[in-house]
């Protein structure tokens, strides 16, 4: 009977000392909380029983290092997959690029070609390509050769010249050249004394059509055109004949004048004054004076820098021309020589003519544009 009451006292002891005592029994809570939160996810889970055997089963089989290196290794193929794919895309871009490249190219020359066409040098070609200089210069060339020489080796040898010394005065050839000319080419003296007058009229006629082909070549490039009235034609063109009859006699005493005195450099200069006067007024009188004297001065001044052009390539390079010409292939290797110089020569009008014709364009854009302000 005394046990029971004992355990009856010790009861309510403990009941009076956890209501006398809350704040013990809060942190009593509270180390177990804590105690919980800090213990490691295995032991939580093994004490809350929610892992299921399989699942430790697979920890326990893969230890973390064999983990890592699996990852590693995961890792790896990822960046070789990656330096692949940017291997073809670096590949693609190059051959992407190939391919453009031509395009590219293609459409900068065409740029250019545009640009070229715009500038004067494009215009002045432009200019030269519509009178067809090429073909015309090897037209020139052909009937000067059927037409002019005849012609001057009969005027020449009338005057007391020679056709020869005109040639070799005019080229600038050494004398194993001038050798090769005369063997090619008969005095004028027996041309006279076979003369009839049928052949005089096809030489007049042929120094005539010379002229006349002239006059075309400077219609075309100015874009002018010729009045009508055939004795009119003929009259110009008679005239030109006997104006480039005396040019070519009295360059060729100038020359013989002026080549013991000052060397080359006095004829080159002769060349180009006597060439720049004669074709001032020649070109004046092929236009039938449509176009005013002053403005084919520029005209003349750029057809004589370029016929003294032509005599100095001459003097330097035609010698060796009409020499190997002979010894390769006989006197047909010196006409073609002489033909050759005869196309620089029709270039040499064409090239001359356009300029004058391009600086009256820019003389006359100028004026406009000062017009305007001068009104102001």
């Amino acid at each position: 009977m005394d046990e029971p009451a004992d355990v009856e006292d010790v009861r309510q002891d403990a009941t009076q000392e956890a209501r006398c005592n809350p704040d013990e029994c809060g942190r009593d809570e509270a180390d177990v909380l804590s105690a919980g939160k800090h213990e490691p996810p295995e032991c939580a889970d093994d004490q809350a029983g929610e892992r299921k055997p399989e699942e430790r089963e697979g920890e326990s089989d893969h230890p973390p290092s064999e983990q890592q290196d699996e990852d590693d290794d995961q890792q790896d193929d990822d960046n070789r997959h990656l330096r692949d794919d940017n291997r073809r895309i670096a590949e693609l871009q190059n051959e992407t690029e190939a391919v453009q490249a031509p395009t590219w190219s293609l459409r900068a020359l065409r740029d250019r070609l545009a640009r070229f066409e715009q500038s004067a040098a494009g215009r002045y070609w432009a200019h030269l390509s519509t009178a067809d200089f090429m073909n015309s210069s090897f037209a020139f060339a052909a009937l000067a050769v059927l037409s002019a020489f005849p012609f001057l080796a009969v005027s020449s040898s009338v005057l007391g010249g020679d056709i020869r010394t005109a040639i070799v005065a005019r080229m600038g050839l050494n004398a194993q050249a001038t050798h090769d000319i005369d063997g090619l080419i008969a005095t004028g003296n027996q041309a006279i004394a076979a003369l009839t007058w049928f052949s005089a009229i096809v030489l007049v006629l042929g120094g005539i059509g010379m002229a006349s082909t002239l006059s075309a070549w400077y219609h075309r490039i100015y874009e002018r055109t010729p009045p009508k009235g055939l004795l009119q034609h003929y009259a110009y063109h008679a005239a030109g004949v006997v104006a480039f009859t005396l040019y070519i006699t009295s360059q060729v005493e100038l020359f013989g004048w002026a080549r013991p005195v000052g060397g080359r450099g006095l004829v080159f200069l002769l060349t180009f004054v006597t060439s720049t006067l004669f074709w001032w007024w020649s070109s004046y009188m092929l236009l039938y004076r449509q176009v005013p004297l002053r403005q084919m001065f520029s005209a003349g001044v750029a057809t004589g820098a370029c016929v003294t052009g032509l005599g100095i390539v001459s003097a330097l390079f035609f010698s060796d021309q009409v020499t190997s010409g002979q010894r390769s292939y006989g006197p047909a290797g010196v006409v073609i020589a002489l033909i050759t110089f005869l196309v620089g020569f029709g270039v040499c009008l064409h090239a001359g003519a356009v300029f004058g014709r391009m600086w009256n364009e820019r003389q006359a854009e100028r004026a406009e544009l000062q017009l305007p302000q001068a009104s102001e």
